[in-house]
């Protein structure tokens, strides 16, 4: 099998430019093939792909074959007149030689895909090259139809074969050739004049092209490229393949999985609306489509349905609980195999089975051929239900239970389901001793029926019986008062069997009786497991004592010794398991002290009806799983089919391939919804220009030069001096420098403290954009009093803490470009202490009257809201804050002094907030934007997260990484009062945004647009928010720290981010992505979310108490319950990447002093391996 396919995704405007220097590209709009005003071709982005499989293999996989290739080849335009020309002789030859090899009649191929790009070179020679083979002019029994799909979509260029090649299987899967839009005006005179009289159509219709039962529909699909290479392939329709049979099975499972829990549920609401767009699929070719064609993964749903409406029901329910679902483990799903015995015993066992599945109808075929040439008795009519139960011998009785296990051990393990350890119920005992490797099928098969044999001949039945007691073994003993009897089976804490001559049971039954104790007499003619059998024990040896015992491969829990066996069975073992007493319970219990059973074991009842399943489930009820493999009332496939489901829920890996393979051939695979990723953005911006060096850097000295050379005059309180700033009639560059440190920075800083240090906030950084954007303004563009300033797209990728030496510098650089002609400017902030650009934005100079325009559309309902919550909080329904309220809840991460105090009033309903605001009359410096008067206004988007009571900011703190817009149509005044407005939502991957409103009145004067947060937990902040180690940095910095960076500016969203910054709040997976729609966001889920209870193994006590507690920190910041984060479990499953491990290393360090490194996850695979880190 192979998987081919092209891509060709349009990242940048270069190649467009090169395409159209070299006149491909046309000047007028998208492809027109064949049109005689064709002037080149429209570029288009493609993805496209196909399976590839030899044509025996893919009938025999049951796959849907779409079309047969029956001849492909390449070869060259040699001698045409240029590399880009095609030439038709090549082409010609390229043509009759995929003829020859398909051994067809070119005049009946139906349909040519052209390359078609609508060239005035391509079209005709095409067009004269397939006319010559295809339509030479000789008589045609069909119409030739001709078409390219280039005409619909584009030139995709490297996928622009495999969009033909798809458009040529989709004609044939639909029947109809689509109509040609490529002549808008009239056909190409360069085009051969007989078109008809050849047999040629264009479809400007669709057209039908139904199949024909005398002879197949042939295609040709040809394509050719800029460097002189042509390839063409003749392609057939599939023969279409009947269903043989059909699938009998009254219930089918629905299997649904997925790598995460959001595309887990994506994937159920995508089948769901499947089934119900889609109600005549038939619930047989959507079970073998879901459960056999495709693959699984971690997170899983099944369910067993009766029809597309059954499954629906079923289904719809895991949709809420998708998001809280746990990923299964197979090392975490060993599966115990136990034994049915003699009870509950019918005609007819497997029945269904084996009519329908031919690998258990061999196995037993096999096995009951062996009894054959052993000389017993032919048991096939106990299986296929053609006897009367009144007739069957003791012999084939016992032997047909016995062999059915064997099959049946054998059936589940072509599903991939093998034991990891077994246990025998009286008879079952063989069929586990066969499955533990321990005696072969024919030493089984003889064993069991000579002991049959021997029971015939030496026990006389209907003298002796059975009765089942709901007691225990103790509570028997106490009822029956010294009266005598014999124990077969101790089954369950409450289920007690007893053994021993027929008036002696009905004796007991009615002492018991009156004790209040439920008993039944079991339908079995012998007392098994009681002195009854003495007689026959020593015969049985002798005549067996020739069979081979091997050491078993696998566990084997001894009943009769409860204990595990790992050796010492031979035949005196079974001699003595015959007579004596099954101590179900004492097996259980032995297995469960060692260690062979946990909570983790999921246990398979082999055999005809489910008796042990509810002896272990009532003895070890802690058990995950417990189902059978048939049932006497239930159709073998329903109860096969349901215990399937429960394993396969239960992170068991099934071969459901084999499953269906009873039905394949009846079986179809469906189209079924494809998988829902959960998908992210990775857009690379392109950030070239239209220079000749396409943005990068160029060596100009005198430019260089200029950098050193300081703008004298000029200084507000956050730009305190320009470096360098160069202006042309289009263009605009600018360089300055600020200090920290300066007493014009140091109550705007230090009165925005977080963790008890000064941070230079995000508005402060606003202040310097609007200040750069207002320079280049007053000097750049003229006549600009009309013109406002839009800081657009900012992105905080490192926060900047403010150190506390009194002689050293801390200097912070921000250098801008702008295009006049475009109206925009992209800034950069540089921070020379860790060599990092770390902060950018883009500035857009708009018309301030066109925002108030905008906004006055919203101003409505953004007061309405405001008054909504006013009355909220009149009801006593919101929260009404007063200053030092607000501001106290602030202080739970940033502490403001009292300039920043500005909210006098704010109401707080869960995600929702408004503020009256009162600037401050004293500006306190001079400043283009005041960050204070921005803070006052918007902060309120920070109080919703970090101080209110619908988020968890107890454990975890919100940051401002970014924002879309922020734009003032009219100045905050000092003094001014203002409302502010903002509702947080949910963006993705643990962020937060708003818009935030500013209103003067009812009218909005100011938006911050997106304003957003990413949310990380408190232990980071120590981390986070340390001031830098104080070093001695040049005030005036030389071009080699700034040219480099200074002349890539181009867009913002390429900006180099060093290693540190990826280890910020404000790096990284913290940007937002703002091309979201504001209003509809996508679903998001906090790392925080709780997960959904399960019922787990408690932990285990561990011998290193920290290692005990760096689990728990793990498992904390994971958000898993610990009894997950099992040593074999795989840390990737579980969403431990380089962020997660960051948080948690410095956890570890804070907590238990274990110095282990950030990228710790690297080192381990599994959470086993953690206790080599931590010693």
């Amino acid at each position: 099998m192979a998987i081919t396919g092209g891509m060709n995704i349009i990242t940048n405007s270069d190649v467009y430019a090169g395409l159209s220097k070299g006149h491909f590209l046309s000047s007028t709009g998208g492809c027109k093939t064949w049109d005689e005003g064709a002037d080149g071709y429209c570029r288009a982005d493609g993805v496209g792909s196909v399976v590839l499989k030899r044509l025996e293999d893919a009938e025999a996989d049951n796959d849907n074959i779409l079309a047969v290739v029956l001849a492909a080849g390449t070869d060259h335009s040699a001698e045409a007149v240029s590399i880009t020309h095609p030439h038709d002789l090549a082409q010609i030859h390229l043509f009759s030689q995929m003829v020859k090899r398909s051994g067809i009649d070119p005049l009946s191929v139906g349909y040519v895909e052209f390359h078609g790009t609508g060239t005035g070179a391509g079209d005709p020679t095409e067009m004269s090259s397939v006319t010559k083979v295809f339509a030479n002019g000789q008589p045609r029994t069909t119409d030739l139809h001709i078409g390219s799909v280039k005409s619909n979509v584009g030139h995709g260029e490297a996928a622009a074969g495999i969009m033909a090649f798809i458009k040529t299987l989709l004609v044939f899967q639909k029947s109809t050739i689509p109509p040609h839009v490529g002549i808008k005006t009239g056909l190409n005179p360069a085009l051969p004049k007989d078109l008809d009289r050849r047999g040629i159509v264009i479809p400007y219709i669709a057209t039908p092209w139904e199949k024909n039962s005398s002879q197949k529909r042939l295609a040709m699909v040809n394509n050719f490229g800029a460097a002189g290479g042509n390839t063409a392939m003749i392609v057939e329709e599939a023969t279409e393949r009947p269903r043989i049979g059909e699938d009998t099975r009254p219930t089918h499972p629905i299997t649904i999985s997925a790598k995460t829990p959001y595309s887990l549920q994506e994937n159920l609401k995508r089948l769901i609306n499947f089934m119900e767009t889609q109600p005549h699929v038939s619930i047989a070719d959507l079970s073998y489509t879901l459960c056999a064609r495709k693959m699984h993964y971690n997170y899983r749903v099944s369910v067993l349905a009766s029809s597309l409406k059954d499954a629906i029901k079923l289904l719809r329910p895991h949709i809420d609980t998708a998001l809280n679902q746990l990923p299964t483990n197979p090392k975490q799903a060993p599966v115990a195999f136990a034994f049915t015995g003699q009870g509950t015993f019918y005609i007819g066992i497997g029945a269904q089975l084996y009519r329908d599945s031919r690998p258990f109808r061999e196995q037993v075929n096999r096995l009951n051929g062996i009894a054959q040439r052993q000389k017993f008795a032919c048991f096939l009519p106990i299986i296929k239900n053609s006897c009367d139960i009144k007739d069957v011998p003791t012999v084939s009785l016992h032997l047909a239970i016995v062999c059915v296990e064997i099959a049946l051990t054998r059936l589940w393990a072509s599903y991939g389901v093998t034991p990891s350890v077994v246990l025998g119920h009286s008879l079952g005992e063989y069929a586990a001793l066969n499955t533990a490797g321990v005696i072969s099928d024919s030493d089984t098969i003889f064993l069991v029926g000579t002991r049959a044999n021997l029971l015939e001949t030496h026990c006389k039945p209907a003298t002796h019986g059975m009765l089942s007691v709901r007691a225990s073994h103790e509570k028997v003993l106490k009822a029956t008062d010294g009266i005598p009897f014999e124990v077969s089976c101790i089954n369950g804490p409450e289920e007690t069997v007893l053994g021993g001559a027929l008036e002696d049971l009905e004796a007991l039954a009615t002492v018991l009786g009156k004790a209040g104790y439920r008993t039944i007499k079991l339908n079995v003619p012998h007392a098994y497991h009681t002195s009854q059998m003495d007689v026959l024990v020593d015969d049985f040896v002798k005549l067996t004592s020739a069979v081979v015992f091997k050491a078993p491969k696998i566990p084997v829990i001894s009943p009769l010794y409860s204990k595990v066996l790992a050796s010492g069975i031979d035949v005196s073992y079974l001699a003595k398991a015959t007579q004596g007493t099954v101590d179900y319970i004492g097996g259980l219990n032995a297995a469960w002290e060692s260690g062979v059973l946990s909570k983790s074991t999921l246990w398979l009842e082999i055999g005809h009806h489910p008796c042990c399943v509810s002896f272990i489930a009532k003895t070890l009820s802690d058990t995950r799983l417990t189902a059978p493999t048939m049932h006497r009332d239930q159709d073998n496939w329903t109860t096969l089919g349901k215990t399937l489901t429960s394993l396969y829920n239960a992170g068991v890996a099934i071969d459901w391939a084999e499953y269906h393979l009873p039905f394949e051939q009846a079986l179809r695979l469906l189209g079924a919804p494809t998988y829902a990723w959960n998908n992210k953005n990775y857009w690379i911006q392109y950030s070239g220009d239209w220079n000749l060096t396409k943005g990068q850097a160029l060596s100009d000295p005198n430019f260089t030069k200029a950098i050193t050379q300081a703008v004298k005059g000029f200084r507000t309180s956050s730009i305190h001096e320009i470096r360098s700033e160069n202006y042309t009639e289009t263009s605009a560059q600018i360089v300055t420098e600020s200090d920290m440190t300066d007493p014009a920075l140091k109550d705007v800083i230090e009165g925005h403290a977080m963790n008890n240090y000064g941070v230079a906030s995000s508005f402060l950084h606003a202040d310097m954009a609007f200040t750069v954007a207002k320079r280049i303004l007053d000097k750049g563009i003229p006549n600009s009093s009309n013109i406002g300033i839009n800081v657009t797209d900012f992105e905080y990728h490192e926060p900047v803490v403010k150190h506390y030496s009194p002689t050293k510098a801390q200097p912070i650089v921000v250098s801008a470009e702008a295009d006049l002609g475009k109206r925009q400017a992209h800034v950069k902030w540089y921070n020379p202490a860790k060599n990092l650009w770390y902060c950018h934005a883009t500035i857009s100079y708009e018309d301030p009257s066109f925002w108030l325009s905008t906004w006055s559309r919203s101003s409505g309902l953004v007061t309405s809201r405001i008054a909504a919550l006013r009355d909220l909080a009149a009801r006593g329904h919101a929260d009404k804050l007063t200053t030092n309220l607000a501001y106290s809840l602030f202080g739970k991460l940033v502490s403001y002094s009292e300039m920043y105090r500005t909210m006098k009033t704010v109401i707080l309903n869960k995600d929702e907030a408004m503020a009256e605001v009162e600037l401050s009359s004293d500006t306190a410096g001079n400043w283009t934007v005041p960050p204070h008067f921005i803070d006052g206004c918007a902060s309120l988007s920070g109080l919703i997260l970090n101080g209110g009571t619908h988020f968890d900011n107890k454990k975890y703190f919100y940051v401002t990484p970014s924002w879309k817009s922020m734009r003032f149509a009219k100045p905050l005044a000092p003094g001014g009062k203002y409302l502010a407005y903002v509702r947080m939502i949910p963006a993705y991957k643990n962020s937060f945004v708003g818009d935030v409103y500013i209103l003067q009145g009812d009218e909005i004067v100011g938006v911050v647009e997106a304003l957003g947060f990413t949310e990380w937990p408190r232990v980071m902040l120590n981390r986070f928010f340390q001031p830098p180690p104080i070093k001695t940095a040049s005030h005036a910095l030389d071009a080699s720290q700034l040219s480099s960076p200074l002349t890539s500016l181009g867009s913002g969203a390429t900006t180099p981010v060093s290693q540190s910054s990826q280890q910020s709040p404000f790096a990284g997976d913290s940007k937002i992505d703002t091309s979201l729609p504001i209003t509809t966001p996508p679903p998001a889920r906090s790392v925080h979310e709780k997960e959904n209870k399960c019922e787990l193994p408690p932990p285990k006590k561990e011998a290193s108490g920290r290692y005990v507690r760096a689990k728990e920190i793990i498992a904390e910041e994971l958000a898993v319950d610990i009894r997950v984060l099992t040593d074999d479990a795989n840390v990737v499953d579980f969403g431990l990447d380089s962020l997660m491990s960051l948080v948690i290393s410095q956890r570890l360090r804070e907590e238990l002093k274990i110095e282990v490194r950030d990228a710790f996850y690297l080192e381990i695979s599994t959470f086993g391996d953690l206790k080599t880190l931590i010693r």
